[in-house]
């Protein structure tokens, strides 16, 4: 459950945007914590930073905002130009995208460094509203946005806990959206053979392909398709601990199985707007 240090960072980062009135949400692990882990009692997962987009204009907008927080008490300045600390000690990511954005969708921060926020825009407009303990309520990026951010990141930063964090959303998104969800719009494909164990990816995809644009949709089924060979290096990282080699090519078979059920599913909704 979220601590009393990061409810208040929440807490304090929201209530300043809003009076700055900036568009926020939260991105990343915490968001998975709010919309997903805690939510449902899935683990006892926990985040040393949190990760905030922000839709913003220009540099010189952003610049604004970070002395405008910097000016607070709850703030402090870090050697990471994104970077902010709280006053409890929980680190703040700030992200920007919107106008600053150049070509493909990448930022170029003043330092020189490129960074992709692919996705963002869709993710913005796909949040959902997290009510805290101490009333304020934040904007928290969709579980469906989330994967499609975590997917980018993966093929931006090659990062192993991205790719896990995008398996752990796939085999658990019935709980999100509810058996009763997954029979009434899946019951053709059911009876027609996809496996209830495919469900959750197959219906994530669909969900997926309602909120991207079909220029997202092809770069995200580019990606999954390079994790859909189940003798591929990425599902080599994702395999656990195996007693033997039946069992590993078991596992394989699985996982592969679940980024095409949620490739397929976004490949539906193509071709259902095609």
């Amino acid at each position: 459950m979220i601590s009393h240090n990061e409810e208040s960072v929440l807490a304090d980062l929201a209530t300043e945007l809003a009076r700055l009135n900036i568009p926020m949400a939260v991105i990343g692990a915490g968001a998975r914590l709010l919309m997903f882990d805690w939510k449902y009692n899935l683990t006892q997962r926990t985040t040393t930073d949190w990760d905030f987009a922000v839709k913003i204009d220009s540099w010189n907008d952003y610049s604004s905002l970070r002395r405008a927080l910097l000016e607070t008490t709850f703030f402090r300045e870090t050697s990471v130009s994104h970077r902010l600390l709280h006053k409890s000690g929980v680190k703040v990511d700030i992200i920007p995208f919107g106008g600053l954005e150049k070509e493909d969708h990448i930022i170029v921060w003043p330092d020189g460094i490129h960074m992709s926020v692919a996705g963002f825009a869709e993710a913005f407009d796909n949040v959902e509203q997290c009510q805290l303990l101490s009333s304020v309520k934040v904007s928290v990026v969709s579980i469906p946005a989330l994967l499609v951010l975590k997917l980018f990141a993966f093929k931006e930063r090659v990062h192993l806990d991205d790719l896990k964090d995008v398996a752990f959303i796939l085999r658990n998104y019935f709980k999100y959206v509810g058996e009763e969800r997954i029979f009434d719009e899946l019951y053709n494909e059911l009876a027609d053979g996809l496996l209830y164990e495919c469900a959750g990816p197959f219906l994530l995809g669909k969900d997926v392909g309602r909120l991207c644009s079909l220029e997202t949709l092809s770069r995200i089924i580019s990606i999954v398709k390079e994790l859909s060979d189940p003798f591929s290096r990425e599902i080599e990282t994702l395999l656990e601990v195996v007693s033997d080699s039946t069992q590993e090519y078991q596992k394989r078979q699985e996982l592969s199985l679940m980024f095409s059920s949620f490739a397929d599913g976004m490949r539906f909704i193509m071709e259902e707007n095609a």
